[in-house]
């Protein structure tokens, strides 16, 4: 299917660089853009294009993070998911191809959406299609009235993004290409498709990455946090985090939890997912949960615990000695001091009812990081013993609402003192 349509972007190109209706000029930089005006369209993020499976976009994890960091900014503009679906009244040359790709066709989950997109897949946000385009899909026509721009997301670049975005352009819309949320079979193929859409500006297309085009309509990035190697929601969504995290109630074992950790992955680091070896653990109060992959010294390389109410309690990974932590955790230091200390006089109170003397043996209670969730804060709180002969770490998990309460949900000791 992609070598038919490969030599026809080699022909188009050979074409392109000799017509005369596009210039060929590099575009200057994004100007401001009205996201009213813009529907972003994200093209079969489906389970399928997943590294590891049968029609794997290498990049496709590294393309739904950006994507989503349009999608959770306020400043989005309207969306919609696009899903390819075999015909099932196939004509000419599609009887062919259902045929050939029968066993992918029959399987629900090849087909489904990833994962890490489906808090988005909201009732009417997400268009069945037949074809490679998907302007051949009603609900998209639908959904393009009153709109003047296609933001393109989405895979395959050399499938079915680069027939949306030249069935988009024949219909007079322009397409804005963000190359950065858009994945191929191959870096190769990404960057010939790139260059096809940017030998269409400025008449038809433009070509820019996700910072750029939130830049463009005045939102800023989603994404805080002092590195690339690790993404922070400073203000993240409560549904979509809720959302996100519900799949981690139903893991019951170590295969299911390391399907769920490499979906979540990607939108915690660009990095590739640290190979080594998968615990998983729930305490018995059914609390928390627990899963990291370990090195061959026992390090944990990512880690993620939630708490059973799905709130996050710890999603990151170890770098050397650093760890970097992802997914709103935010520096305990930023915490209102005042605010804090009315929130430890609580926990003292709890945790010498829990465990009389304890205190005594720690250093001060210190929040590590915070977690914004809605108008309560999950608060972190790591304590190191007085004496170091005791090899044993103190770490508090508690909730604080907007009235300063503070109630302890998780308290546990590590090591071996």
């Amino acid at each position: 299917m992609n070598k038919r349509l490969i030599a026809m972007v080699l022909v188009l190109g050979l074409l392109l660089s000799c017509a005369g209706h596009v210039t060929g000029e590099e575009a200057a930089a994004p100007a401001a853009r009205n996201a009213a005006e813009d529907l972003l369209l994200i093209v079969d993020f489906q389970n399928v294009y997943l590294p590891g499976y049968d029609w794997a976009c290498p990049n496709m994890p590294e393309a739904m993070v950006n994507t989503i960091s349009i999608l959770i900014n306020p400043e989005a503009p309207d969306y919609l998911l696009t899903a390819y679906i075999a015909p099932t009244e196939p004509v000419g040359r599609w009887q062919d191809y259902n045929e050939a790709y029968k066993e992918i066709n029959e399987n629900d989950f090849l087909s489904e959406l990833a994962e890490a997109i489906l808090p988005f897949a909201e009732e009417g946000r997400v268009a069945e299609k037949t074809t490679y385009s998907s302007m051949d899909c009603d609900a998209v026509v639908e959904a393009m009235k009153g709109k003047k721009a296609v933001v393109l997301t989405g895979v395959v670049a050399e499938c079915c993004v680069l027939a949306t975005m030249l069935d988009a352009i024949d219909m007079g819309y322009e397409v804005v290409y963000l190359y950065d949320c858009i994945a191929g079979c191959s870096e190769e193929n990404e960057a010939m498709i790139k260059a096809l859409a940017e030998s269409f500006a400025p008449v038809h297309t433009t070509v820019m990455s996700s910072e750029e085009y939130l830049d463009a309509i005045g939102a800023g990035s989603a994404w805080g946090g002092e590195d690339d190697e690790a993404f922070y929601w400073s203000d993240p969504d409560e549904k979509y985090i809720a959302e996100l995290l519900a799949p981690m109630k139903e893991i019951h074992d170590e295969k299911e939890a390391e399907a769920y950790m490499k979906e979540l992955w990607p939108l915690l680091s660009s990095e590739p997912l640290p190979e080594g070896e998968l615990s998983m653990n729930v305490d018995e109060h059914d609390m928390s949960y627990h899963m990291s992959i370990n090195n061959a010294e026992g390090r944990d390389l990512y880690t993620a615990n939630f708490l059973s109410n799905g709130v996050i309690q710890e999603i990151g990974y170890n770098d050397l000695d650093d760890r970097k932590y992802s997914a709103s955790r935010m520096d305990g230091a930023d915490l209102d001091e005042a605010v804090w200390e009315q929130a430890k006089g609580q926990l003292t109170e709890q945790l010498e009812k829990l465990a009389p003397g304890v205190l005594e043996l720690l250093e001060p209670l210190k929040v590590e990081d915070y977690i914004d969730v809605g108008d309560k804060q999950y608060l972190y709180i790591y304590a190191m013993p007085l004496d170091p002969a005791y090899d044993v770490a103190t770490c508090i998990i508690a909730v604080l609402d907007a009235e300063g309460n503070c109630e302890l949900m998780d308290y546990s000791c590590y090591g071996a003192g």
